[in-house]
């Protein structure tokens, strides 16, 4: 019936990826279409919780003299960690993406291959391309429309507190910038009123046929 099942929301940490993929999962049961919500969690709560190092050599502006002492430990700690992001990632996708299309079900989804690729940039410093090419092969996306939730990182901060800098929420906005670019991606402004950014995201799904309002 409608070629689009898949609606993809990526932003900063506090944009408001889950509160409003939770009111559009509700505004389609409203209008009488099945869809799933759906958060693929990869794994890069370790970086957080520091169960494994990141690379220091990468993005974390750790001196030389840290990247020697570091040595083939911490090499092989970023590439258990690496491989272990790629294999949650996997499994993840399975799970959230693929069980819901085979049962012919919307999906509204955060937390997929764009922010895939910013993590791969921003935490592993892998170039760009590289990373959206992995990113790809690693989540093979349906077609889908494209949501880039936009917020400064300053009121991101404010509206979730987090374990995140501003100067590492600016690089993740700044990849985001890009690829949103790239894949023609819907941009709304979430640092205004909810209700209004809810609104201009509705307006943008009647191209799909969807009456959110």
């Amino acid at each position: 019936m409608r070629q689009t099942r898949m609606i993809c929301l990526f932003g900063i940490d506090g944009s408001g990826k889950t509160t409003i993929s939770m009111r559009i999962v509700n505004a389609l049961a409203s209008a009488g279409i099945k869809a799933t919500y759906a958060r693929p969690k990869f794994g890069m709560n370790l970086l957080v919780k520091g169960s494994i190092d990141p690379p220091p050599y990468r993005s974390r502006g750790v001196s030389s003299t840290s990247k020697e002492k570091a040595g083939f430990m911490n090499r092989a700690k970023s590439s258990i960690l690496l491989i272990y992001f790629i294999t949650k990632n996997l499994l993840a996708i399975g799970k959230e993406v693929c069980i819901p299309r085979l049962r012919r079900r919307w999906i509204v989804i955060e937390r997929y291959w764009p922010d895939t690729m910013t993590d791969l940039v921003v935490d592993f410093g892998i170039p760009y391309k590289l990373a959206r090419a992995l990113s790809m092969c690693i989540s093979m996306p349906p077609r889908a429309k494209y949501f880039f939730l936009k917020i400064e990182p300053n009121s991101a901060i404010q509206r979730k507190p987090g374990p995140y800098s501003i100067e590492y929420l600016e690089k993740r906005t700044s990849i985001y910038e890009r690829v949103a670019v790239e894949i023609k991606a819907t941009e709304v402004n979430t640092g205004d009123d909810p209700d209004e950014s809810f609104r201009r995201l509705a307006d943008s799904l009647k191209d799909m046929g969807v009456n959110l309002s």
